[in-house]
């Protein structure tokens, strides 16, 4: 006889760069063992895999969570763990000065993406005849070519129009993308980077005084390593 079935209750998450909404459900224990996982690992690439699969999981297939970019990610895997296991998180925040330890509760739910204003400026103009579109690089993107700058250059083109004809980069190799790149203007490509430069991201700061040297602290909690808790 077959097991009986927990049914799950869902929710709607939305992807901040697009607005796309989708049907989400919480972790469930096969979930938190890919967590545990990830969290003994020195790699931020693993903590990406992690976050690509549960957000993949718990959306039921409906959003791959590989094309998303990286604050994109962050943002729903983030709602996706408020509604599994509440907002509020605690962190050890160390001082800079004389390593004295401070409790510090965050509740999750108020991040916000920050320059997700940017994501729209994604217009290049190379010359009167030539313009380029850009894309943030995706999530996988980052975990297959996190050293190489030309490789995630290339990722993050998304189409290109020469005069009145437009050409779209799905057919073609990441060589001949690249063999386009590096015959650009270099002006031309420093506005790429700095496209990438200005990506969204997110982060929240605590400004606090330290009780065992009085000396003011800026501490960044931001990324995998802090969310995973």
């Amino acid at each position: 006889m077959p097991l009986p079935q927990i049914m799950h209750p869902t929710f709607e998450i939305k992807v901040p760069s697009t607005g796309e909404k989708y049907t989400a459900r919480p972790f469930l224990v096969k979930e938190e063992k890919i967590l545990i996982m990830a969290s003994s690992s020195d790699d931020t690439r693993d903590m990406i895999r992690a976050c690509v699969q549960i957000v993949t999981n718990c959306t039921f297939g409906e959003l791959d969570a590989s094309k998303l970019a990286i604050f994109d990610l962050q943002k729903v895997f983030l709602e996706i763990k408020c509604q599994s296991s509440g907002s509020k998180q605690n962190f050890t925040l160390t001082c800079g000065n004389c390593d004295d330890s401070i409790d510090y509760e965050l509740d999750l739910s108020t991040l916000e993406i920050k320059n997700l204003e940017n994501a729209k400026n994604n217009k290049v103009q190379v010359d009167d005849n030539m313009v380029i579109f850009l894309n943030y690089p995706s999530s996988m993107n980052l975990v297959d070519y996190d050293d190489d700058e030309n490789m995630l250059v290339a990722c993050g083109i998304e189409e290109i129009y020469y005069g009145d004809e437009r050409y779209t980069l799905e057919e073609e190799t990441i060589g001949e993308i690249i063999n386009f790149i590096d015959n650009l203007p270099v002006t031309a490509l420093d506005k790429i980077k700095e496209y990438f430069f200005k990506s969204p991201f997110m982060e929240h700061i605590v400004e606090y005084k330290c009780k065992g040297c009085d000396k003011d602290n800026i501490v960044s909690i931001n990324g995998y390593e802090n969310f995973f808790g």
